[in-house]
């Protein structure tokens, strides 16, 4: 009866942590050093996203139940990218907020309320933005020192192991 219990406890116990989703804490200086590694093209940008059509999210389910489906926004980037020499001239253009699912989890619209850093994906058809469930692909209202530490990593194409740990992350 004994290795009954506890062969229940057990199979419970993995039952429930297969529908858990475990992410890593975002750190944007790790983040920059994966697009940095990607084969895509990845541009750095800092000011706000808005939508510039209605948001329909499906994941907030008409008749109460949830789709866990992802969706695409349209919207506009007002802001700067990163350059060599720091942040360069506002610019406000047009953007694709992609929102991905995995199972249950979703990403959603990042707040167009106040400054944010955001990764963009350079595609043939524009900027994507690309938020998941697990995030690191914007950050709202990153402080100076955040800043700061892209900057520098922009300058040196990659952020180093002591940069990712100031920003709260382990290096990998």
């Amino acid at each position: 009866m004994k290795q009954f219990m506890l062969l229940t406890c057990a199979s419970i116990m993995f039952a429930q942590s297969a529908h858990a989703l475990s992410c890593m804490r975002p750190n944007i200086a790790r983040s920059f050093n994966e697009f940095a590694q990607s084969d895509d093209i990845y541009v750095l940008g800092f000011g706000k996203i808005t939508p510039t059509q209605k948001i329909i999210d499906p994941n907030k389910g008409k008749d109460g139940v949830a789709k866990h489906e992802s969706y695409s926004v349209q919207a506009s980037f007002s802001g700067r990218f990163m350059g060599k020499s720091g942040w360069g001239e506002p610019k406000t253009l047009p953007v694709r907020v992609e929102v991905q699912c995995l199972s249950i989890w979703c990403g959603g619209f990042p707040s167009g309320k106040q400054d944010a850093i955001a990764f963009f994906q350079k595609t043939k058809s524009g900027y994507v933005l690309n938020m998941g469930p697990c995030g690191g692909n914007y950050k709202a209202s990153p402080t100076s020192q955040e800043q700061s530490i892209l900057k520098s990593c922009f300058r040196n194409n990659k952020c180093s192991n002591a940069q990712i740990e100031k920003l709260g992350g382990t290096y990998r």
